[in-house]
């Protein structure tokens, strides 16, 4: 079963939480300790992910698959489901296929639709790491530098090294999940409109807020509002953080 976290009280509505490529649950920390004031909220590592399991199979379907035996296993009623990019994703193929088991969705700068990025300049330089160098994490950091430019995308990255009494490992599966680049960077099929209460997230300067993306989301989804928070990025719950939780809250708050 996948690795996850409960916070908040089980009797309140239940929020399941799945974050992005390449992330973890703990990405989500800040989001989930808010919204564990008034909701029970269960912060999900995906397969090929932080302390879930490690499989060479990787699609949307598998991934839904995961998550709805932890949504059964912990006997969750309608609850709401919250995904991050590739998380939003695989909610979207959840409730799609399991729609009346959901009391709404979030989705968070990701459309269905196809995107055509390639990550595999951020996996390559992973992998080249010899980790029986390592002394520390900061060792780590000064080999990507010149690969990885930018100081947040190694720190979130970075988040995946850990150590135990063997040494150095990567939680995330790089090999696995480099190799399914196309089944992530496409989009689950969608067999029927989700009629679902939706809200979509983006950032006005996310490369994934589209025209395209825009309109394919008002042919898919039959009771959805979308919201864009200006000059936000990828990364809205770090970036913007007291816009993305003020969206969040009202749009809770409407029933």
């Amino acid at each position: 079963m996948l690795n996850f976290v409960e916070q908040g009280n089980a009797q309140n509505q239940s929020i399941v939480i799945l974050h992005g490529l390449f992330g973890s649950l703990k990405n989500w920390n800040q989001v989930s300790k808010q919204l564990a004031k008034d909701y029970y909220v269960i912060s999900v590592d995906l397969r090929n992910h932080g302390d879930s399991f490690k499989s060479d199979e990787m699609s949307y379907e598998l991934m839904a698959d995961d998550v709805y035996q932890l949504i059964q296993s912990l006997l969750l009623n309608t609850p709401i489901i919250m995904g991050h990019s590739m998380g939003g994703k695989v909610s979207m193929a959840l409730v799609e296929k399991y729609p009346t088991l959901f009391f709404q969705l979030i989705v968070v700068d990701i459309a269905p639709v196809n995107y055509q990025h390639s990550f595999n300049n951020l996996v390559e330089p992973i992998l080249s790491i010899d980790l029986n160098t390592l002394s520390s994490r900061k060792d780590a950091d000064e080999l990507l530098k010149d690969s990885i430019k930018e100081d947040f995308v190694r720190l979130f990255l970075l988040q995946s090294l850990a150590k135990n009494e063997s040494g150095w490992y990567w939680k995330n599966n790089w090999k696995v999940l480099s190799g399914n680049n196309t089944n992530i960077t496409n989009t689950p099929i969608f067999n029927s409109t989700i009629g679902v209460k939706t809200l979509f997230v983006f950032g006005s300067e996310s490369e994934y807020y589209t025209s395209e993306g825009v309109e394919t989301i008002k042919q898919n989804f039959d009771n959805v509002s979308i919201d864009v928070i200006e000059g936000g990025n990828h990364w809205l719950h770090y970036q913007k953080a007291d816009q993305f939780m003020s969206i969040l809250k009202q749009n809770l708050l409407q029933k």
